[in-house]
């Protein structure tokens, strides 16, 4: 099970692998399959030392008037991993890095408007 398989290293990587398992469950929990499996296998990508970066936006169906925002969102996202504050700030940018995927999927659903604001 993904859940009871950690990371071996990295405060980043094991947040990250958190916040990713919480997310399957959430999205199970809702009987979205699909998504549930994205993020299973991005938490057991990280078990197994693979590193993992926010989602691309080519990867989802987005509303094309979300696509901008969605687009800007994630080049602040990756230049704040590739400025290195996965090291002074890991928590924190674990946690932005599973929230902007969230969005993603949820903004890829598009009816969820409550969880897609949170």
């Amino acid at each position: 099970h993904v859940a009871e398989n950690p990371p071996s290293s990295g405060v980043f990587e094991k947040a990250l692998h958190q916040g990713y398992v919480g997310l399957a469950q959430a999205e199970i929990d809702e009987y979205d399959w699909s998504d549930g499996g994205k993020f299973t296998e991005r938490a057991d990508m990280l078990s197994n030392g693979s590193m993992v970066l926010p989602e691309e936006i080519a990867m989802r169906d987005l509303p094309a008037d979300r696509v901008s925002v969605l687009t800007s969102s994630r080049a602040r996202l990756m230049k704040a991993i590739d400025g290195g504050l996965t090291s002074e700030y890991p928590n924190q940018l674990a946690r932005a890095q599973v929230a902007f995927d969230c969005w993603m999927q949820e903004q890829e659903e598009n009816r969820q408007p409550a969880d897609i604001e949170a």
